[in-house]
């Protein structure tokens, strides 16, 4: 993650989760929850599953849970997106979307440009902001394409699941040894499929999860940096603050400082 790419401003409301960036490079990963990003154009593409997009036009994407996904930037332009994040509930999705969709050649005129801005801007009222997103998910499932799933080999498979754990105990004292055993695979077995799959290493993807999850605790509580870091899976306070500085550039105090 580069450290001049991280999240502008963060709105969450019951369940829904809300984030303006400026669009960097990022890993193959997957989450346990659906996300739906409105890129403006850049120089590079956004792959889902093993289908490669370029994004030279304003494009919405949403992503299924457990859909691999990547961003790959060739230029330097500082173009925004934003992105929807929230869980798989009926009140929201209603009947599960199993599939990602894109939708493309979007103009500003149009109504999910607005939405997208709206549910951005929109705090403090949950009703309005799930009426929203519902309203988002029914236009770009009636207007976009869906994405065909990713090729079932073992690899991936175990890469899926592999990636499943990390995001959902991230906070316990994972190893790739343990990680290994619960999977049924020798340690060196798991850490080739998974840097083949995911594009680094199961300790690059954990720390940088860990990392993600330490960020938006600074930027929505007021816990102290101690306690952020046991609460994101770190044992030593050392090791939490440089691996923070490495990655966002600055320490979390004054990260949080900055981007408050």
């Amino acid at each position: 993650m580069n450290s001049h790419k991280i999240p502008i401003l963060h709105k969450s409301d019951k369940g829904v989760n809300a984030s303006r960036y400026n669009v960097f490079s990022y890993h193959t990963h997957m989450h346990s929850y659906y996300e739906m990003t409105l890129y403006e154009p850049f120089d590079g593409t956004v792959t889902i599953n093993d289908n490669i997009f370029k994004i030279n036009t304003v494009t919405a994407v949403l992503i299924a849970p457990s859909d691999f996904h990547r961003i790959e930037v060739s230029g330097t332009a500082q173009s925004p997106f934003i992105k929807i994040a929230f869980d798989a509930d009926p009140s929201l999705v209603g009947e599960a979307i199993e599939s990602s969709i894109i939708l493309q050649e979007i103009k500003k005129e149009d109504f999910i440009y607005h939405i997208f801005q709206e549910i951005f801007r929109t705090s403090g009222n949950s009703i309005y902001k799930t009426f929203l997103v519902h309203a988002a998910l029914l236009a770009i499932s009636e207007k976009g394409m869906r994405v065909q799933p990713s090729r079932k080999t073992r690899g991936n498979e175990l890469s899926k699941k592999a990636l499943r754990i990390i995001n959902e105990r991230f906070s316990d004292n994972i190893t790739l040894p343990s990680l290994a055993e619960e999977l049924s695979v020798s340690p060196q077995y798991l850490s080739t499929v998974f840097k083949k799959n995911v594009g680094i290493s199961f300790i690059e993807h954990l720390n940088n999860v860990r990392l993600r999850r330490a960020s938006k605790l600074l930027l929505e509580t007021q816990e102290n940096i101690t306690r952020i870091s046991e609460m994101c899976g770190y044992r030593d306070l050392s090791h939490f603050l440089r691996c923070f500085k490495a990655t966002f550039g600055s320490s979390p105090l004054v990260y949080r400082k900055n981007n408050k």
